[in-house]
């Protein structure tokens, strides 16, 4: 995917705006802290660190979904189109934010951080991985995604870039190292087991176990077994 001289000046003009809201912000808050001159400098350091990741990661995405919301596509490298462009600024925010905290981030405050991110996230889900663009995933009630796995929305192919969506159900394992690729949908009650990859536009029914490279179905699951 090649990046045009607009790519990277808009690319330049967010950035520098959010490092100057960050700033201004800062300031603002900073002055709550007075009393504090010996540690003010670190205050100081401290929040302008939250409120530029604040920005960059949470509300500049959610900027650019109001303009272009999320959608299934397909873009070229010589692809000009506002969807396109939009896709770009998303990929730069969370290149400069999830990809580097993806992994620090505690096991019980990904799924928050992943919804302040556009992903569609239900209750109880516990996520130990990765998802790459989260505003393309959608995860059901009580599922689990294991250590290092990864939901990944988009594929290259060549030139092009494929965008599709990621639909996991309710009460979903995904195991440790597992790849979901896009536009996969994976009904209730289902396991991917540990190191799998499921292919782009896979299917899989509810309670069913699926297992391999690429992932094929082993077994049928009771819905009332316990996930391993």
């Amino acid at each position: 995917m090649k990046f045009s001289a607009i790519d990277v000046l808009i690319t330049c003009v967010c950035l520098i705006s959010i490092i100057f809201c960050s700033t201004i912000i800062t300031i603002i808050f900073s002055s709550v802290f007075r009393s504090s001159d010996e540690y003010l400098p670190i205050i100081k350091m401290i929040l302008f660190l939250v409120f530029f990741f604040l920005l960059l990661g949470g509300i500049y995405p959610r900027v650019l979904r109001l303009f272009c919301p999320a959608k299934d596509s397909i873009f070229s490298s010589e692809d000009s189109t506002i969807e396109c462009l939009f896709w770009k600024q998303t990929v730069f925010s969370y290149e400069l934010t999830v990809s580097i905290f993806a992994y620090i981030i505690p096991v019980l405050l990904r799924a928050p951080v992943y919804r302040l991110l556009g992903a569609r996230i239900g209750k109880g889900v516990l996520i130990a991985g990765k998802i790459v663009e989260p505003q393309m995933v959608t995860l059901g009630n009580y599922s689990l995604c294991g250590e290092m796995s990864l939901l990944m929305a988009h594929a290259i192919m060549g030139d092009k870039v494929v965008l599709k969506k990621i639909t996991i159900g309710d009460n979903v394992s995904v195991g440790a190292h597992a790849i979901i690729m896009p536009g996969v949908a994976i009904g209730d009650n289902s396991i991917i087991a540990t190191g799998s990859l499921v292919p782009m536009d896979t299917i899989v029914p509810a309670n069913e176990i699926w297992r391999g490279i690429p992932a094929k179905k082993w077994k049928s699951v009771d819905p009332f077994d316990v996930k391993s």
